[in-house]
C-alpha cells in the first residue's frame, strides 16, 4: 500500500517525538525482515510485538488506544489497531483540512488526543489545546510516526525518555540502539 505523503514519514520535524517515530520506522525499512514491507504491514509488524511481547503495556504512551484496551482480546487489539491506521492511509477517517501541528503540511487532519498522541488531552480535558478541540490536529503522516513512538524510546527511571539533539545524527545513533535492544529482547 503506498501513502501520498511518504516522504513526510521521514523527513525531521523537530518535534522529539515524531521524529523519533520516522527514526524507528527509516531503521526498520532498512532491516532485513522488515525491508519488505510497506507502512501498513510493518504498523501490522509492531502492533504484533506491542501486544504479543510487550503484554499491551503502551499506557506510558497512549491511553484508550486499542491496544491498550483491556475488553478485547490479542487479535482484536491488533485488527483494530491496522483498521485505524488503514483508514487513515486510505483518507477514509473522518478529517478536517488544515495544517499539520507537527510537519506544517497542508491536507486532512486528524484528532490526536491520549488514545493516539503522548501527553495530550481530549474528551472532557479538551482546553489542552487550542480552539477547544478534541486533540491536536495532525497529519496521517504525524500520527502514523507517533505510532512507533515506544520502539524507539527507553526508560530512565520511571519515565519515558525520547532524546532530542539539533544534531540528527546523535538522535539517529541513540534511537538505532534502543532499537536494537528491543529486537534483541524479542
Amino acid at each position: 500500500m503506498k501513502i501520498n505523503g511518504a516522504e513526510f514519514l521521514l523527513i525531521r520535524s523537530g518535534d522529539p517525538f515524531a521524529d523519533t517515530g520516522a527514526l524507528v520506522i527509516e531503521y526498520l525499512q532498512n532491516t532485513p525482515m522488515y525491508k519488505d514491507k510497506d507502512i501498513l504491514q510493518l504498523i501490522e509488524e509492531v502492533a504484533k510485538i506491542y501486544v504479543n511481547t510487550w503484554g499491551s503495556k503502551l499506557h506510558p504512551f497512549f491511553l484508550n488506544h486499542s491496544i491498550t484496551q483491556p475488553a478485547f482480546d490479542a487479535p482484536r487489539k491488533i485488527m483494530e489497531t491496522v483498521k485505524y491506521y488503514k483508514s487513515l492511509i486510505t483518507g477514509e477517517a473522518e478529517g478536517v483540512e488544515g495544517y499539520c501541528r507537527i510537519l506544517g503540511i497542508k491536507g486532512k487532519l486528524y484528532s490526536a488526543g491520549r488514545s493516539n498522541y503522548m501527553m495530550a488531552g481530549s474528551g472532557t480535558f479538551m482546553n489542552f489545546h487550542h480552539g477547544f478541540e478534541g486533540g491536536l490536529m495532525l497529519s496521517k503522516e504525524a500520527l502514523i510516526r507517533i505510532f512507533f513512538v515506544p520502539f524507539g524510546t527507553q526508560f530512565v527511571g520511571n519515565k519515558i525518555a525520547a532524546l532530542s539533539s539539533n544534531h540528527g545524527e546523535i538522535e539517529r545513533i541513540f534511537v538505532q540502539k534502543v532499537i536494537k535492544e528491543n529486537i534483541i529482547q524479542i
